[in-house]
């Protein structure tokens, strides 16, 4: 009778995490109602179709704003009336099997309330600007923030390997924006030998 030893390696497939810059719009620390519109530290804006850009509220866009409730966070927020707030993300390609999740607050204000479906954040392959995943929902409460996500498991296609982009941008009434993160979950792979 002849035995063997059977030996098993385990290979972990994972690269760097994407990083979302000025994710909460505190960089530009505004005294309270000051918006500075067209520009954002870290993020580009396409005003073509409105404005954009960040926003220390007050009480009269959000009850509780020194700080912002959750799930905002700090003092101030980026804002959209139709302009598009966009971000080629720092490290983290798109990887064949992982899951990106990007997640925002989103903010409907006392002042400005959002309608329904007015608001969409959008997670791109930054190399041939291909939507992954985008949301439109849920829609706040009137002076409140709710958290929008919008997430994709990636496939093997020309978007392999690409860098991420998230976008944020409003339709309709402005819509005020916080706290973004991208988020991969890593396929763990792994191969007996």
């Amino acid at each position: 009778m002849v035995y063997g030893i059977l030996l098993v390696a385990v290979v972990m497939e994972t690269s760097a995490a994407p990083v979302v810059l000025n994710a909460g719009f505190e960089a530009s620390m505004h005294a309270d109602g000051v918006f500075s519109a067209g520009s954002v530290p870290s993020w580009n804006i396409n005003v073509s179709s409105g404005s954009a850009g960040d926003f220390n509220p007050t009480s009269a866009g959000f009850t509780l704003h020194e700080p912002l409730s959750a799930p905002a966070d700090g003092t101030h927020v980026s804002f959209s009336d139709g302009g598009t707030l966009c971000q080629d993300v720092v490290g983290g390609t798109i990887q064949v099997g992982n899951t990106y999740t990007l997640t925002v607050a989103v903010g409907s204000r006392k002042d400005f309330p959002i309608p329904a479906g007015g608001y969409t954040i959008e997670i791109r392959a930054t190399t041939l600007n291909t939507l992954k995943a985008s949301s439109s929902t849920p829609t706040p409460m009137i002076d409140t923030f709710a958290t929008s996500t919008a997430a994709f498991t990636a496939v093997s296609d020309a978007d392999t390997g690409s860098a991420l982009t998230v976008c944020l941008f409003s339709a309709a009434q402005q819509t005020d924006f916080d706290t973004v993160a991208l988020t991969p979950v890593e396929l763990q792979s792994f191969s007996i030998e």
